[in-house]
């Protein structure tokens, strides 16, 4: 692995021959956050990371609640953000 992001090859953030040239990506919907390459070469907090090993063990958009809400909903993983298995009975 690299210690800084635009150092591996096929990053976005270091155009080469082989990733494509310069401005071949699109900037996406949302505007990143400035300075970027500080941001992308960052350390996590630890709630961070459990929140993204959440998110990819279980299928689940990554992002706040309220757009993993709607982004489950867009494209039909509604359940993902349930917790797994049976309900539990209420108590009586």
């Amino acid at each position: 692995m690299v210690e800084r992001s635009q150092d591996w090859e096929w990053s976005s953030l270091k155009p080469t021959i082989r990733s494509g040239p310069e401005g071949l990506l699109s900037d996406g919907a949302i505007a990143n956050p400035s300075p970027w390459t500080r941001h992308v070469n960052g350390v996590q907090t630890e709630a961070e990371l459990k929140s993204l090993r959440h998110s990819l063990a279980r299928g689940t958009p990554f992002g706040d609640t309220r757009w993993q809400t709607a982004t489950a909903r867009q494209l039909g993983l509604e359940s993902s953000l349930r917790p797994r298995g049976r309900p539990k009975k209420p108590n009586k």
